[in-house]
């Protein structure tokens, strides 16, 4: 019958599972970024999208598995191909419209969800059903031949679509356009599973003599009902296939999230780990030979044991490299046993695929629905890291066993050494904080603190000096009970900070004490144009409060200053006016409450008339991460219709941002910003720390068109030290972060790649 069959059918087949999957992840970052500045540029915004595109992928597979098993070809093929031209209409509404921006106020999870389910839910679920779909019609139309080839063909096609996003469409095209080739894309892929279906029905009806017979009515072609005799999977094997699956997907999603909360929320961060999670699918579905148990397994022990064992001291990028590179290998182990798993029957391929789908939406539904309202951090990442040693222990020592000692494992010896080993990254990683983290003498640290939302985590602790430690035991600077402090933290990143001597908590202190960019910024203000007037100042990012400590009371004629903060996060509210004391001291000596507009920042500045401020200060940083969106065209657009004017329309206030970032230069972005879009001159400020005036190491950049300002404000850039060769002499030299050829961001245009530091 094999010469029956339509000319380049597998080409077709071929074609087709290709397109789809290149479509199904190209939409993945096209659509999460569109949307990112509607919800604040939370790394938690993709986590959301990949639940919904994961959960989606399920649903598809369920309809492949239902319609492979339950319904005759000729109505599986009409049946889809309805679905392929309501899919096709809606691949028009690909780009959300403008009246679906959330109104600030409502869950973002939920919304996030609605809005992918009306822009791409059913274009993407009708892509979701190729891969199973079309591996079951290539099993009926080529009972000899293997399908599982065709998802390694399908993880390639997914690959090539998130390594091309970054490197070939996000630097030169903007969103929309490239929504519009998304949308034309699509078309082409339903006129190819048209062809395919059209072919497909072909075969079987001129096999069977026009009807449909046998296994075939089921969806199953009879030549394949040789292999009707198989068992079906046990219990244990689809209980395997989806905890496989599961642990695979969560530590992708924990290990993003761990990256991202760190570094950017940039699509970038979203696709590295994604291509590689993918590139474990192809390798390992490609050919059983790719995957050699016991040297995976054992890179995956060396990788989780120098994650948290070692005690490495790494930079940025080989950090990168060892967290990305361990969840490599954890993928590669889940998904190799995954492989071992296939059934042999091609009757079972739709059911298989569902199993694997079904892990992976639970590995998204923990992460959403237990991980973030539940857990205070994000414990999720070192409970995949213990789940996964365990399973490259069992594999690594059972193999190890059966290959070189010929002998047959015990379960009890294997589990008595999975244990132990566990129990040691445990201690070490101590993610419970079971060990106490104070040591010194003198020195109580005491945690007020520690939740996590749908933002970040945050935490807020005490340090409180019981004696006086002079300079000589502690790096030349003397502490003593006036320095004890409360600190907030967002992740690892210290977000403020406060004394908690009454006489001296007023004092701003970290980013923000008096010699700081935005210290210098206002305290100019206050002392010299709006010494006799109120200043109403604007925050973009609450904090600790810190920055409301330089409001002032009312005196004679002059009414109090107004500060007014933006805060996305209702959790950081809360710890500013119940933890710290600058908001509760700004209230008690002004006379008035002091202002803090929920939502994201951006949004509500859309939405509000405008405000006529003399400062806007730009400070919404989670850890080190950028929230893009608040740098673009547009976001400084929406700053300048908010300050103030001179009477001939020119702007006569501030722009402070605070730049600070250990790994990406955003200097010459908001460079662009001051030149193209608010046209005004600027400076810069960097200060390194001051340890003993409780100073972090801050940038700032300040765009003005005060004359006056920026003749008693030069650019104060920051220094590199180094020896002169010949001389032995000390050198100090200016680092220079005006990069040339960096564009202007926008919200459909925005790439680390060009800015990334290396010093």
């Amino acid at each position: 019958m094999e010469s029956k069959k339509p000319l380049g059918l597998a080409l077709w087949l071929s074609l087709t599972i290709f397109v789809s999957a290149f479509l199904l992840f190209q939409v993945q970052p096209l659509i999460s970024k569109f949307i990112l500045p509607w919800f604040g540029g939370s790394p938690a915004v993709w986590t959301t999208a990949m639940l919904f595109f994961q959960c989606t992928l399920f649903l598809g597979y369920v309809y492949s598995h239902l319609l492979a098993s339950r319904l005759k070809l000729s109505a599986q093929v009409k049946l889809h191909v309805v679905l392929l031209v309501l899919a096709s209409i809606m691949a028009i509404f690909v780009i959300p419209i403008s009246s679906l921006k959330p109104e600030g106020n409502e869950d973002p999870t939920l919304r996030i969800l609605m809005l992918l389910t009306l822009c791409v839910g059913l274009p993407y679920f009708v892509l979701s059903t190729t891969g199973p779909l079309i591996q079951a019609w290539f099993s009926q139309a080529y009972p000899g031949r293997s399908p599982y080839r065709l998802f390694s063909l399908s993880n390639l096609g997914s690959l090539l679509a998130l390594g091309s996003f970054p490197a070939l469409f996000e630097p030169y095209l903007e969103l929309k356009t490239m929504g519009t080739f998304w949308m034309v894309g699509f078309w082409l892929f339903a006129m190819f599973c048209m062809i395919c279906a059209w072919k497909i029905s072909r075969i079987v009806v001129v096999e069977t003599g026009g009807s449909i017979q046998g296994s075939a009515a089921t969806g199953v072609s009879s030549h394949s009902s040789a292999q009707s005799t198989d068992a079906a999977p046990s219990f244990w094997q689809r209980g395997a296939c989806i905890s496989l699956s599961a642990l695979s997907s969560l530590m992708f999603i924990a290990t993003t999230n761990h990256v991202c909360h760190d570094i950017a929320t940039v699509p970038f961060l979203w696709i590295v780990p994604l291509a590689l999670y993918l590139l474990t699918f192809i390798i390992c579905f490609d050919h059983p030979r790719w995957y050699i148990r016991e040297v995976w397994s054992g890179l995956c022990v060396l990788g989780i044991l120098g994650l948290t064992v070692l005690d490495l001291d790494l930079t940025f990028i080989p950090n990168l490299i060892l967290h990305f590179g361990t969840m490599f290998t954890i993928c590669m182990v889940c998904h190799g046993e995954l492989v071992s798993l296939r059934p042999k029957n091609s009757k079972f391929i739709t059911e298989y695929y569902l199993m694997i789908s079904a892990g992976g939406a639970l590995g998204g539904l923990f992460i959403t629905f237990v991980a973030t309202p539940f857990f205070v951090e994000y414990y999720e990442w070192p409970f995949g890291l213990f789940l996964s040693l365990g399973l490259a222990l069992h594999v690594l020592i059972s193999t190890a066993m059966q290959k070189w000692l010929s002998m047959k494992p015990s379960v009890l010896g294997v589990l008595g050494v999975v244990l132990a080993a566990t129990l040691l990254v445990a201690w070490r990683v101590d993610p419970f904080e079971w060990r106490s983290s104070t040591s010194n003498a003198g020195i109580v640290d005491k945690p007020i603190l520690k939740a996590r939302n749908f933002y970040r985590t945050v935490q807020v602790e005490d340090r409180n000096y019981m004696l006086e430690i002079p300079a000589s035991e502690n790096d030349g600077i003397p502490l003593g009970p006036s320095d004890s402090r409360r600190s907030f933290w967002s992740g690892n990143v210290l977000h403020g900070r406060q004394l908690t001597q009454p006489s001296l908590r007023n004092a701003p202190l970290t980013y923000y004490d008096h010699d700081s960019g935005v210290g210098r910024t206002l305290d100019y203000c206050l002392n010299g144009p709006f010494r006799d007037q109120p200043l109403k100042f604007a925050v973009v990012g609450l904090g600790a409060g810190s920055l409301a400590a330089y409001a002032r009371a009312s005196e004679g004629d002059r009414e109090a200053d107004e500060c007014v903060l933006y805060e996305i996060n209702p959790l950081v509210e809360q710890i500013a006016r119940e933890h710290f004391w600058y908001l509760p001291d700004y209230e008690k000596r002004l006379g008035k409450p002091i202002e803090v507009r929920l939502g994201d920042a951006r949004l509500t500045m859309e939405r509000e008339p405008a405000q006529e401020y003399d400062v806007i200060v730009l400070d919404a940083f989670s850890g080190d991460s950028v929230p893009a969106h608040l740098l673009t065209r547009e976001a400084f657009d929406i700053y300048q219709r908010h300050l103030k004017k001179n009477a001939d329309g020119s702007l006569r206030g501030f722009v402070c941002i605070h730049i600070t970032n250990s790994f990406l230069n955003l200097y010459p972005i908001v460079k662009n910003a001051a030149k193209q879009v608010l046209k005004m001159p600027y400076t810069s400020i960097y200060r390194e720390a001051q340890p003993q005036k409780h100073a972090m190491r801050s940038h700032y950049f300040i765009i003005t068109n005060d004359a006056r300002f920026l003749a008693e404000t030069p650019m104060v850039p920051r220094y590199r030290e180094s020896t002169d060769p010949s001389t032995g002499e000390k050198i100090s030299t200016a680092i220079d972060r005006d990069w040339p050829d960096i564009a202007l961001w926008t919200d459909h245009y925005s790439t680390i790649f060009n800015i990334l530091l290396n010093d």
